[in-house]
């Protein structure tokens, strides 16, 4: 109700404007005609909706989508098929053709919308080292642009893409934001890539440094950024007849405090490997493969589902001859009590699929050389549902978290910690949650506690 009679008076009279113009209708309240309104509604006809949202400064909600339909299409053309993003913004598409509204990854701003997509498709062709700022000084004309508006959004479709990737589902974990925009070669600072081993470094033709840069005698470990890599022409192994890239960067650093032998070199790989980082790796085999004799290449990664994703990108991407190196299952069993376990349907899936991979040798660090992977993935398989079995029994009768804690350090002779409690807690919830998910565990609350039981 409104008790200024100007403000009434001016309520009224757009209502009547905005009858008069075929876009609302409305009734008095009974016995209050020019008092009281009852109700107010739109017309419900395209031209009189149309007209609406042109007052308000907007479109509909289909027109919006069929816009956007229209800037995927525009970007989707530039981009190889192959690609993951092709395939992302297929769906996209076709998502927004069905539903006919826009939803998430891209907002009602066609410009900012034009501005992602645009950032998108730079990355997914980007061959080379990109900084941040430089990279939206030449998008947009403002190097922080991209900070401050595109970022967010980019991050929400690269995450998408790799959650597509990783296959594994929630039993991955999904790389820091970094690691995200590294991949796509997109970083803060250039990058910085480290080995330890008998290489020289040729550059291009007409450079201001020297020629050749020796690294033979960096014993203790060499880095290169990624500026040089960029103008180097070529890179020169003499003498090295091994070669191993080790995922993780602690055991980089053991593996180098123990000092690798002279013949050797060894390559901190990472995460998934940038476009730079791709090109060190292949100036290296391609050095390695002029040899005249016969170069083994290695790679140690971690025994989980994206350790062997990481070594099959290497092996199909840049090194066919690479073998996996203390990857095996007697390395698992060596550790099982630092191992923390993976609890998802579809991780157990991606073991399945691990069971299936080939490669010409698989080199354990304290088992004879052999040919299959199968039986290192069966054996994680199998682990993921003894450990889920003894769950289960401890769950006979309602117990809380602790005591399923205390009862699975006595089942597998573990000593406790806080380092223990923290790692295993965080996996004893994992498989907790897996189990109530799977519906073979269910919960209830009694005397303040959250208790744990099989389900019924």
């Amino acid at each position: 109700q409104m008790e200024n009679p100007e403000e009434k008076r001016l309520f009224f009279a757009a209502l009547e404007e905005l009858k008069g113009q075929g876009l609302i209708d409305y009734s008095w309240v009974k016995f209050e005609k020019y008092n009281l309104v009852d109700k107010i509604w739109l017309i419900p006809r395209e031209e009189a909706i149309r007209a609406c949202y042109r007052r308000l400064g907007s479109a509909p909600a289909k027109e919006k989508a069929d816009s956007l339909r229209g800037l995927i299409q525009k970007y989707r053309a530039l981009l190889n098929p192959q690609t993951p993003l092709y395939g992302f913004l297929a769906d996209c598409e076709a998502d927004l053709l069905k539903k006919q509204q826009i939803r998430t990854f891209f907002t009602d701003d066609m410009s900012f919308n034009e501005d992602l997509l645009r950032c998108l498709a730079f990355m997914e062709q980007n061959q080379g080292e990109q900084l941040e700022r430089l990279m939206s000084s030449a998008l947009y004309g403002d190097s922080k642009y991209f900070e401050h508006r595109i970022k967010p959004k980019a991050l929400s479709v690269l995450r998408a893409l790799k959650k597509r990737e990783l296959t594994g589902g929630d039993g991955e974990r999904m790389p820091e934001d970094d690691a995200l925009l590294l991949e796509k070669g997109i970083v803060r600072w250039p990058e910085i890539l480290e080995f330890t081993g008998r290489l020289a470094v040729k550059l291009g033709a007409g450079e201001m440094a020297a020629p050749v840069i020796d690294y033979s005698n960096q014993i203790y470990g060499a880095y290169i950024n990624a500026e040089t890599v960029k103008h180097t022409a070529s890179v020169a192994a003499d003498g090295v007849r091994r070669v191993i890239f080790i995922e993780n960067k602690a055991n980089y650093v053991w593996y180098v405090s123990q000092g690798p032998a002279r013949d050797e070199l060894v390559i901190f790989h990472g995460g998934f490997y940038s476009p730079i980082k791709g090109r060190w790796f292949r100036l290296v085999y391609e050095g390695c493969r002029r040899q005249p004799h016969t170069v083994q290449f290695f790679h140690w990664g971690d025994i989980d589902a994206g350790g062997f994703r990481m070594f099959c990108r290497l092996k199909e991407q840049i090194v066919p001859e690479l073998m996996p190196y203390r990857m095996d299952l007697d390395t698992l069993r060596q550790y099982r009590k630092q191992a923390m376990a993976i609890t998802s349907e579809t991780y157990l899936k991606t073991l399945e699929m691990v069971k299936g991979l080939k490669a010409r040798l698989f080199v354990p660090a304290h088992a004879p050389v052999g040919e299959d992977m199968g039986e290192l993935a069966q054996y994680n398989i199998d682990k993921v549902h003894e450990i889920a079995g003894e769950i289960l029994k401890l769950c006979r009768e309602p117990i809380c978290f602790e005591v399923i804690l205390k009862g699975l350090f006595a089942r597998y002779g573990l000593a406790m910690s806080f380092e223990q409690y923290a790692l295993v807690g965080s996996t004893v919830r994992s498989y907790l949650s897996w189990l109530k998910d799977e519906g073979r565990l269910q919960v209830r609350f009694e005397d303040y506690m959250l208790l744990w039981e099989q389900a019924q």
